[in-house]
């Protein structure tokens, strides 16, 4: 699998995907879930909760009240959770462990946004766009889209730089550019950058 993991100051998107969709050797399943991020400090390392509002694998989830509940600083209960800590030798290797020990990942980044963020959900609640530095995500939950790509060269103004790099759920549209609909917007806490920033890659 290949995971993308797309974090703005409050909102995120993370997507696994296969490396070869057409390979029927591996077992696990395409993943894809977006929300947002609370932390708290009972240790001397945070404790990290995900608090998913939008997930491909639920057909009937309330997308719109939990986006509410967030934005109420009352995000629904999870059992998402985990201890992140940077490896001292490397500033960019992060290691996740949950608290009960039984479970241990390691992360990379490979992009800290550079101060460049975007968090916007539809009215609806139904549609998520995060942007961090160059890496972009992307959620429709009525469609069952989920993908992360890059803005090359962080040129948001010219909508061919967004460039699908990965999809949980349609392996087809990986290398074409990312256009979405227009619709009423609400930006989400944490964003730097202005919903102008995606002018290019909108549609009718």
């Amino acid at each position: 699998m290949q995971v993308r993991y797309i974090q703005t100051p409050y909102a995120f998107l993370d997507v696994r995907s296969k490396i070869d969709p057409s390979s029927h050797e591996s077992k696990e399943q395409p993943m894809a879930f977006a929300g947002v991020t609370t932390v708290t400090q009972e240790t001397t390392v945070p404790l990290v909760h995900w608090h998913s509002c939008m997930d491909l694998d639920e057909d009937d989830m309330d997308c719109l009240e939990r986006w509410n509940e967030a934005g109420n600083n009352t995000p629904r209960d999870t059992n998402d959770v985990g201890y992140f800590q940077c490896v001292p030798s490397e500033a960019h290797v992060f290691q996740e462990y949950d608290p009960d020990r039984t479970l241990l990942e390691q992360w990379v980044r490979v992009d800290d946004g550079d101060g460049k963020y975007l968090a916007i959900r539809s009215d609806c609640g139904q549609v998520l766009l995060v942007v961090a530095g160059k890496y972009f995500g992307y959620a429709n939950q009525k469609e069952g889209v989920f993908v992360t790509g890059i803005v090359e060269d962080c040129d948001y103004q010219i909508g061919d730089k967004w460039i699908i790099e990965t999809s949980a759920a349609e392996p087809v549209i990986v290398g074409k550019s990312l256009q979405i609909h227009k619709r009423d917007w609400v930006v989400l806490k944490g964003s730097t950058l202005t919903l102008e920033t995606i002018d290019a890659i909108l549609i009718k």
